[in-house]
């Protein structure tokens, strides 16, 4: 009796007697508590739904105890990365004196909070959804009646106990408890009735709206260098990554843990901001990433006949530097060279110049061309071929 009064001390006579008289006519008219289940859940934007429908009694046997099921699960999987927010909601939720519930929330991970306790002091509770956030404006009520909406999780008072297999505490008190760990796995929602006396239910089950944290990247080293560098990229939940760019050219890459990804500066990059994207989006750098060195050494070959054909190639593989870029045929004439014709190469590098009928010497050049974002593509000579 003494620990009654200790935890619900705040209770008033007249509760008591309302509570007595409930039972009463219970027990006379066989009265039931009918609890009608709403529509489904609705998630955040950017956020997993996952959801168990199936009631919980509360409690599962009698008017005081574990609920049934004790816990009820839900089986997270399939997302990528690390979770950024995590919401929680029970819908359907009744019970006659609503002060007697606690609702414990177990991650995969072990980490813990309580979503409420000891709140809505006497008044029923019908029909009522309940949606857990930190970002929620209110607390529940301690001595009034629970309305359904959004609130932050609350704990009145202290000294909860939840059975195994629940985890013992101490608990959390925020859902940003499981900010930062692995998603996929087992939830468990533990619900008691402490004191005995009245009953209720969770009709509609219960859903966890999971929102995976984007990567975010806070450095990388080195900050400047030519194509081909090889940087260390830190950061967070790079766990899963699809691609890594750098200024939008795409970079091979290794993911060496959730907080670091070594890339390689490609060679069509120009200086700009590194980005890494997962499953759950893409996270970009708040500097740029300096390419010091943008030349291109080519090839250029010849052959000539009635015309001049030949191919434009770079070694490192940025083919800006051979498609579309201008070609010029000389012959050799008196001791010096003459333009005989000139073009633009193809996609494929490969050129044309008609005018080489005449026998001779005749070489091709391919002029040092500056393109967009500064990359270089060197003046290349090719060597004689006679006619």
């Amino acid at each position: 009796m003494a620990s009654f009064i200790a935890k619900h001390g705040r209770r008033s006579v007249s509760a008591e007697a309302r509570r007595a008289v409930r039972r009463l006519v219970g027990a006379v008219a066989g009265w039931t508590l009918v609890v009608t289940t709403l529509g489904a859940l609705s998630a955040p934007a950017g956020a997993t739904v996952f959801s168990n429908p199936a009631p919980i009694a509360v409690p599962g046997v009698g008017t005081s105890g574990p609920a049934a099921p004790y816990p009820s699960a839900i089986s997270v999987s399939g997302l990528q990365g690390t979770i950024g927010k995590v919401t929680a909601s029970i819908s359907g939720y009744g019970h006659t004196f609503p002060d007697d519930v606690d609702v414990l929330l177990v991650g995969p991970g072990g980490q813990s909070v309580i979503l409420m306790s000891d709140t809505g002091g006497s008044a029923d509770a019908i029909n009522v959804t309940l949606t857990f956030d930190d970002a929620a404006a209110a607390s529940l009520p301690d001595g009034t009646a629970v309305a359904s909406g959004t609130y932050r999780p609350t704990n009145i008072g202290t000294g909860d106990l939840f059975v195994a297999p629940a985890p013992p505490g101490p608990y959390g008190s925020t859902l940003s408890v499981f900010n930062g760990t692995a998603p996929n796995g087992t939830w468990s929602l533990f619900v008691v009735d402490d004191v005995g006396g009245d009953v209720g239910s969770i009709s509609g089950g219960w859903a966890l709206d999971i929102t995976v944290a984007l990567p975010t990247i806070t450095s990388f080293n080195p900050t400047t260098g030519p194509p081909g560098t090889t940087v260390v990229i830190t950061g967070t939940g790079f766990t899963g990554a699809t691609s890594v760019t750098f200024a939008g050219a795409l970079a091979a890459f290794t993911v060496d843990s959730p907080t670091q990804v070594t890339a390689t500066v490609p060679n069509n990059a120009v200086t700009g901001p590194i980005a890494v994207t997962t499953p759950a989006g893409t996270g970009v750098s708040s500097t740029n990433f300096t390419v010091t060195s943008l030349n291109h050494s080519r090839e250029i070959s010849l052959a000539v006949g009635n015309r001049a054909k030949g191919r434009v190639t770079v070694p490192d593989g940025y083919a800006d530097c051979a498609s579309d870029v201008p070609v010029k045929v000389q012959r050799k004439t008196a001791g010096k060279w003459t333009n005989v014709g000139s073009t633009l190469t193809k996609a494929t590098g490969r050129y044309v110049v008609g005018g080489t009928s005449a026998p001779g010497r005749y070489r091709a050049i391919a002029k040092k061309v500056t393109l967009a974002g500064g990359h270089v593509c060197l003046k290349k000579v090719s060597p004689i071929a006679r006619s």
